[in-house]
Formats: structure tokens, C-alpha cells, sequence
């Protein structure tokens, strides 16, 4: 896939809430399909009229769509899929304010129909740069145990903190189920749901950064 299969692009932005250490981020993100007519939303725990102003400023274009849910950051994103009509976005992101980009978005490994993203664990066969939300460089740099090599690829659970995914998915029916247990995992729930609708994964490489100056930890995608 090219920039010339995607016209339009919304970009998520999920958090509690915002502050201003996330705007060397959210510059980071112009990064994000060069070419494209992209928007942006802000989906927040608080109705904190300043938490958007802010990122708007931070971007330095208006926000399209703001939205407040306290809940957690899937329920967030399910939640406002499935009470907007979004019909005139052909790809979309679903992004937090930590995350620096530090290369642009591999847009040939992009594919319709799946939900492209990190994994948060792998088993299987493949071999992905940049593939895995832990056992980079930073505060998750030891968790290596959710990696291992198997010649079938039995287990995928995609990392939540940043994923693509085309309009074919949301035409899945995939965000109309809303329950999504809380629980300390929800990448797991999140990837239970997707298969449960049929949607594929598809691990890529993104070599970005968990910047959250705010919690003092750091942390670069992982390879295997």
C-alpha cells in the first residue's frame, strides 16, 4: 500500500487527560502520512476545555472531533467508533500523547482489511524490526518472555498503545461490542474481540517511543 490508496486519515489521540510535556510528541506525529488530508480527534477522561486547547496548539490545527468517556483508553476508542459516523475516513489511527514517532509510519506494510499494529506478544515465525511494544531499549527492556520462535504462528496478542486499521474494519461490526472487561491486561480482551469479529492481524514495525516525561519512563519498540 501507498500514500495513493489513502485519501483521508483520522488520527485518535486517547489519554485521561493532557499536558503540555506531550507536545514535543505530538509535533513528532507530522510524520504521519505525508500526502494525506489527515484530522484529528481527542477522546479524554475529563471535560477539561484546556486539555483540548492545548492540543490543539500542540498540533496547531483544530481538533475535529472532541469527546469525553471515563474509561479506560480501549473503551475510549471503541466507544467513540461507534457514535460517529466516520464514513469519510479511509485509514485511521488510534494514538496516545506518549508516543514519539521517530521514523514515518511504513505505509507498504499497512494492509486493508487487518488491524495493523506492534504486538504486545508474539509466537510464531515471523521476524519484525521494531515488531514488539517490550523488549526495547527502556522501562519494559527485560520483559522478554512474551516473545518466543515457533514455526506456526499460535499466539498474537497486538500492543493498544498505537495500531492502524482501514474502514473495512470498522465496517466489520467489530466496534459496536463495547464490553470489554477491565481488567489489568486489555490487550488481551482487545485482541479477543478483534478475532471474535474475524478481523486479521498484522504485526509491523513501528520505531516509535513511549516519551512520558509526566511518569519518568522511556521505552523503544522492540525487535525479534
Amino acid at each position: 500500500m501507498n500514500n495513493c490508496d489513502i485519501k483521508r486519515v483520522l488520527v485518535v489521540i486517547i489519554s485521561h487527560s493532557y499536558h503540555s510535556a506531550f507536545d514535543a510528541n505530538l509535533r513528532s506525529w507530522d510524520k504521519l502520512f505525508p500526502g494525506t488530508t489527515t484530522d484529528y480527534a481527542a477522546v479524554l477522561s475529563e471535560n477539561n476545555k484546556e486539555d483540548f486547547i492545548n492540543i490543539e496548539r500542540a498540533l496547531g490545527i483544530p481538533l475535529k472531533y472532541r469527546m469525553c468517556v471515563a474509561d479506560k483508553q480501549i473503551h475510549k476508542l471503541w466507544q467513540f467508533i461507534s457514535s460517529n459516523d466516520l464514513t469519510e475516513y479511509d485509514w485511521f489511527v488510534k494514538m496516545r500523547p506518549e508516543m514519539r514517532l521517530l521514523d514515518t509510519i511504513p505505509l507498504s506494510d499497512c494492509i486493508p482489511d487487518k488491524f495493523n499494529g506492534r504486538a504486545r506478544v508474539y509466537r510464531g515465525p515471523k521476524h519484525v524490526k521494531h515488531g514488539m511494544s517490550v523488549m526495547g531499549p527502556g522501562c519494559w527492556g527485560l520483559i522478554v518472555s512474551d516473545y518466543s520462535y515457533n514455526e506456526h504462528e499460535v499466539e498474537v496478542v497486538m500492543d493498544d498503545q498505537m495500531f492502524m486499521f482501514d474502514r473495512a474494519v470498522v465496517s466489520s461490526g467489530v466496534f459496536g461490542e463495547i464490553d470489554i472487561q477491565n481488567t489489568h491486561w486489555p490487550e488481551h480482551n482487545m485482541t479477543k474481540i478483534l478475532t471474535k469479529h474475524g478481523v486479521q492481524l498484522s504485526v509491523i514495525g513501528l520505531n516509535v517511543e513511549l516519551y512520558d516525561t509526566v511518569k519518568h519512563r522511556t521505552a523503544l519498540s522492540g525487535s525479534f
